[in-house]
């Protein structure tokens, strides 16, 4: 029964004897002239297609559980995906959190990246993606994956070795990231040093200039250390850094 034919069977009712029986009743009580008229209903109308809120449900027809969440609002919504932020730190070079398989495949397809470099461990607690799911995901999408996996209370100076070969091995544009991009920072922060030669303070504020900031104290007081570290040794030459390595060889920048 749609609603026409429940608004007629309605009318049908009132004609035939709801409002005699109210009438001849005068004497009911408002609540028992409701009950009433309820029981002379369901006689007309089955109770599980009234119209109403309670009606509109299994046994309503499509047409009218449209209309009903239309008018109510009530049609569930689709939160819009939050899109990767990414902090360019050169060329070719960016670096964020750690991406979602939608956030993979736009990298691949909608901004040309190549290459991502994973700074993630194994089973950390709320991670968006392991390593290896990352790494299965990456190569379908034609990208080049590399891991320098730290955890990020303990980083080390062999963890900041692995992550610059890792760089210089994998072609560019690339993004580097960790779960919430604090390890991310603290390597591209020991990157832009070695990069600019300049000390680890003075990499601190170049980061910041680029909108990179470590917010792990440790962290970053790790990676400052990194760089004064291994700028300590003046270069032969403007074409060579650190003990005489040209800055396109790959060990120039594992040398401590």
């Amino acid at each position: 029964m749609n609603v026409g034919e429940e608004r007629r069977a309605l009318e049908r009712w009132e004609n035939e004897g709801g409002r005699a029986a109210v009438v001849q009743q005068p004497h009911l009580e408002p609540s028992s002239m409701i009950l009433e008229k309820a029981s002379r209903m369901s006689s007309v109308i089955p109770v599980g297609r009234t119209p109403g809120l309670g009606a509109v449900g299994a046994h309503s027809p499509p047409a009218m559980r449209g209309w009903f969440s239309r008018y109510f609002n009530l049609r569930p919504r689709t939160r819009p995906r939050q899109r990767l932020v990414r902090f360019m730190c050169g060329e070719g070079l960016s670096l964020g959190c750690s991406p979602t398989l939608a956030d993979i495949e736009d990298l691949a397809r909608k901004a040309g990246l190549r290459s991502l470099v994973n700074l993630n461990t194994e089973g950390e607690p709320g991670e968006v993606m392991s390593p290896n799911v990352e790494a299965s995901w990456a190569h379908a999408f034609e990208l080049r994956h590399e891991r320098a996996s730290f955890a990020a209370d303990l980083p080390r100076v062999e963890d900041v070795d692995r992550f610059l070969r890792a760089l210089v091995s994998v072609p560019r544009p690339v993004f580097v990231h960790s779960q919430q991009g604090r390890r991310a920072a603290a390597m591209i922060l020991v990157y832009l040093g070695l990069e600019q030669r300049i000390s680890g303070t003075a990499a601190v504020q170049a980061a910041k200039g680029l909108g990179v900031i470590c917010t792990l104290d440790s962290l970053r007081r790790f990676a400052e250390s990194e760089v004064d570290r291994r700028i300590a040794v003046p270069p032969d030459n403007h074409r060579t850094k650190v003990g005489g390595v040209p800055r396109t060889h790959k060990s120039y920048y594992s040398r401590a």
